[in-house]
């Protein structure tokens, strides 16, 4: 007997809310992930170890769209580096760190998913390279790091 096919989702578009930025769209957004390192310990002699979890880390998350005229999202990385370079606000004042909804839509522009990254700030920002003979389009990147991810 034929089994069924899984209907898996289609990776169509995605926005992407932040609080004080509005939303944008992006075409890619790399995995969002989660992992939990595995601690072994071998004690009198035991042939197998005993595996307990350990340091739960959550790996940075990266966005890309075509480059446009909206400067949100680098006046965002911008008030970061400010930040870290002791310019500005005051060093404890986390209000740079935002809730940052990651939306994905299907081809109508209806919501399959979303995924929430808890405490997001930019740690990179870039625009593609720069070729006056290639007919490409622009592309800007930004990654963040954030504490946690929450689905639903």
């Amino acid at each position: 007997m034929a089994g069924r096919a899984c209907k898996y989702q289609n990776a169509y578009t995605f926005r992407v809310e932040v609080p004080g930025l509005g939303s944008a769209f992006f075409k890619k957004v790399s995995g969002i992930r989660q992992e939990i390192a595995v601690e072994e310990l071998r004690e009198g002699g035991a042939m197998l170890p005993y595996k307990s979890p350990g340091v739960a880390t959550v790996p940075n998350v990266t966005l890309e769209r075509g480059k446009t005229n909206d400067l949100d999202l680098l006046d965002w990385f911008k008030e970061v580096a400010d930040l870290a370079a002791g310019v500005g606000a005051d060093p404890c004042d986390e209000s740079y760190k935002r809730n940052v909804a990651v939306i994905q839509l299907n081809r109508k522009g209806e919501e399959i998913e979303r995924q929430t990254l808890k405490n997001a700030f930019p740690v990179v920002h870039e625009t593609g390279d720069r070729d006056s003979d290639s007919e490409d389009k622009l592309i800007e990147m930004v990654e963040l790091a954030y504490d946690y991810p929450e689905y639903g």
